[in-house]
């Protein structure tokens, strides 16, 4: 990863020029002798805006003079944000343990008077000093949790809360997913013209299009963050600003470009004694003096014997700055760039001792734990999210049904008032009877629709097994204590593709059998894996089919697939295989699965009316009946003993996209 210095976003407020609003702000204080709200809001914001951009140790003793106020005039709303102003200013000096004693106090404040908002702001500024500590899973978590907020309340302040998520996905490496939630926030700080949000977002996709090597994309929107900075007159803006830009350049190779602006940078960081930026532009400029040609250093005065000794000295002042902050991903870099440098130095020893150091702290970072959790806890959201909506859309359909049967009902009862006055009692009885009649057929739709929904409810539940998840992250957990790196970051992929899979399917009735195969082979992959190997398996589709416009319902085959595994095979002595078999006859699907395990006469399996029937195979067949009265079609399920093993046959109707 070239890039370390991210701007993080903290709800700061939009688009006056920091000095106007500044000056506008001092004139309103020294104007206010009276000892009230008023004064609390002046305290604040003249701490908020201003001083973490610029002298913050004066943002903290404004801060304390608004919460000394708060509190004696017992008013806690206004206490909890200047709790916030204050954390604020602790995260602009990098004192991050202080910065978080403030947040909390804060979040408890804001639970005490029940500001949801608040507590939306208070989960983000915690997430960004997590940010600041490398501790992404935590990072990811409060930001979770302010998005939860945020969606509920409609607060405009979303658009912070996806541009941190994006920085916790390029942190993590993972640039595209960290642009397309940067791109998502940029629309939203420019709907309400948040020029602070834009000059961030700029900035930070600027990052991340120079992470993904478009140098030109990068710097333009870099230059375009500058110029409001600029603007804005915010002096660590600008200098963030150089800074990334001097980055892109050194990458380029482009070295005179690259002093230039990070020389800006330093100047602009030691005078805000931003210790943590300072790291980075340090570690930067090491980096040129190593790499530079003789000629660049000749002009600015530097032997070529001095070379090596200038980007040492660089990087170790790097290295006290990130320990000295607890930045340990910051840190790995730098002292793997010393070896380097003492390598070329001749250093041996030395480099060899930089390098384990750097290896250490890199590991404490990426350890593949923390990758799972942020992996889990994000497919987690999107799970409890989407069956929320499944429910409520389950609700609606429920009282429309209601709303529609009792309008029905109402006319229909007029009607036959009307018609009792003019026919006869025999006329009246049928009437009355075809009333009910269709009242039933009604009522029975209804039921129907909820049984649809309830069924994709469970179906959902059902492909999200809580075990098998459990099971998979007991695996990564295993070859981590086991020191194999390699397999549990093997594993992890697998794992992560499965659930983003999973729960991309979970919204569609029908997928291409190409995806879904997919989705089958990743799962019975991390079975093999956990089961040491213990079966193999093979896919035969017939080449009349075509994989990509033929549709079936979701993840159909994997209860079956899944119930050869732990009740067939994972109970048999030897080794296990598994036959998938996709077949076309006349205007029917069949989808065959066939395994070698223990059979039926040994296993609890379906039996109808005998034995306990496997959660997932019911939920499918449950699936298989509405898919029959929709599609007005006859897909079976048909279960068959094998000499040795079980053979599962499910009949679809063809559908395709043509």
């Amino acid at each position: 990863m070239r890039k370390i210095l991210v701007l993080v976003c903290l709800c700061v407020q939009p688009g006056i020029a920091q000095q106007a609003r500044l000056d506008s702000l001092l004139t309103a204080l020294r104007n206010h002798p009276h000892e009230d709200t008023i004064k609390i809001n002046l305290l604040t914001e003249l701490a908020y805006i201003h001083y973490p951009y610029s002298n913050p140790d004066s943002g903290l003793v404004l801060a304390d003079v608004a919460i000394s106020l708060a509190q004696q005039l017992s008013y806690p709303a206004k206490l909890a944000y200047a709790y916030r102003c204050k954390g604020i200013n602790y995260w602009s000096l990098s004192e991050y343990d202080k910065a978080l004693e403030m947040y909390l106090k804060a979040l408890d404040t804001y639970e005490t008077v029940g500001d949801e908002d608040g507590k939306g702001d208070t989960f983000n500024n915690i997430g960004v000093v997590y940010l600041g500590l490398s501790d992404y899973a935590n990072a990811l978590e409060y930001y979770l949790k302010a998005m939860h907020i945020y969606e509920k309340t409609g607060s405009k302040r979303l658009a912070n809360v996806f541009s941190n998520i994006g920085l916790v996905y390029k942190n993590m490496g993972d640039s595209h997913k960290a642009l397309e939630f940067l791109l998502r926030a940029l629309p939203l700080y420019e709907e309400t013209s948040n020029t602070r949000g834009i000059v961030n977002a700029f900035g930070n996709i600027g990052n991340v299009y120079d992470d993904l090597d478009s140098t030109r994309r990068a710097l333009e929107y870099h230059h375009r963050a500058l110029l409001l900075n600029q603007s804005l007159n915010s002096k660590k803006g600008v200098a963030n600003n150089f800074n990334s830009i001097g980055i892109i350049y050194n990458g380029a190779g482009n070295y005179p470009k690259a002093i230039e602006y990070l020389e800006k940078s330093l100047k602009l960081y030691e005078e805000l004694a931003d210790k943590n930026a300072l790291a980075v532009t340090l570690y930067e400029i090491g980096k040129i003096y190593r790499m530079a040609p003789e000629g660049f250093l000749a002009e600015r005065g530097i032997p070529a014997s001095m070379r090596y000794a200038k980007a040492i000295a660089f990087q170790q002042r790097s290295i006290q700055l990130s320990g000295e902050i607890g930045s340990v991903h910051r840190e790995s870099f730098a002292w793997e760039e010393l070896s380097v440098a003492y390598e070329a130095q001749g250093e041996f020893s030395k480099s060899l001792s930089a390098y384990k150091k750097a290896v250490e702290l890199r590991d404490s970072v990426a350890s593949e734990k923390n990758r799972s959790q942020i992996e889990v806890k994000a497919a987690q959201y999107e799970f409890e999210k989407r069956e929320a909506l499944l429910r409520a859309e389950h609700n609606k359909k429920e009282e429309l049904a209601f709303e529609k049967l009792k309008q029905q009902r109402i006319q229909n009862n007029s009607i036959m008032g009307g018609v009792a006055i003019l026919l006869v009692a025999g006329v009246s009885s049928f009437l009355f009877y075809k009333k009910r009649t269709e009242a039933d057929q009604r009522r029975q739709e209804a039921e129907f629709r909820m049984q649809v929904t309830e069924t994709e409810m469970k179906a959902l539940r059902s492909q999200m097994n809580p075990h098998f998840i459990f099971n998979s992250l007991n695996s990564i957990s295993d070859y981590i204590s086991k020191h194999d790196i390699k397999m549990a970051d093997y594993y992890l992929t697998k794992f992560a593709k499965l659930m983003r899979l999973i729960l991309e399917h979970s919204e569609k009735k029908e997928v291409p059998l190409s995806d879904d195969l997919k989705a089958l082979e990743l799962y019975m992959q991390l079975e093999a894996m956990r089961l040491n190997n213990k079966f193999v398996y093979e896919v035969h589709v017939d080449e009349s089919i075509d994989k990509e416009t033929t549709l079936i319902p979701p993840l159909l085959l994997q209860p079956f697939v899944e119930n050869s595994i732990w009740h067939g095979i994972a109970h048999k002595d030897g080794s296990g295989k598994i036959k998938i078999k996709i077949e076309r006859q006349n205007g029917s699907i069949n989808c065959i699965v066939e395994d070698n395990g223990i059979g039926r006469n040994r296993q609890s399996f379906v039996q109808e009316g005998e034995k306990k029937q496997s959660y997932g195979i019911k939920i499918t067949k449950a699936r298989i009946d509405i898919l029959n009265q929709i599609k007005q079609a006859d897909a079976t399920v048909e279960l068959s003993d094998l000499p040795e093993g079980m053979r599962v046959e499910v009949k679809l109707p063809l559908i395709t996209t043509d």
